[in-house]
């Protein structure tokens, strides 16, 4: 699957960007806002009044950072996990598929 998002897409292969710093330029040119539910925070974009297109969602167990399609994860994005654990590649419906790059909190 393609990527939705050039932007984004343009920015992993930019490893000196820093997310900040794209995650500014992205607000200035769409429609964002945040909202925090029940320790969920979610900033990015809503079509719909669902998590549509690019944002970040924070929880309890780490941070994603990446392409929404209908509160799912979707398209191409990143996982931190507090325990180590990092994902980069594409999502579908909520789970990891297609290319990636995972590496395990123990090496």
């Amino acid at each position: 699957p393609k990527p939705q998002n050039p932007r984004f897409l343009k920015f992993l292969k930019n490893q000196e960007t820093n997310y900040k710093f794209i995650f500014i330029i992205l607000i200035m040119d769409q429609n964002f806002k945040s909202e925090n539910l029940g320790g969920v925070i979610y900033t990015g974009e809503f079509k719909d009044q669902l998590r549509h297109g690019f944002g970040i969602l924070g929880d309890q167990h780490g941070v994603y950072t990446g392409n929404f399609q209908a509160e799912e994860k979707h398209g191409l994005g990143e996982w931190k996990g507090n325990n180590g654990y990092y994902y980069i590649g594409q999502w579908e419906e909520d789970e990891k598929n297609g290319h990636g790059m995972e590496r395990m909190p123990f090496g």
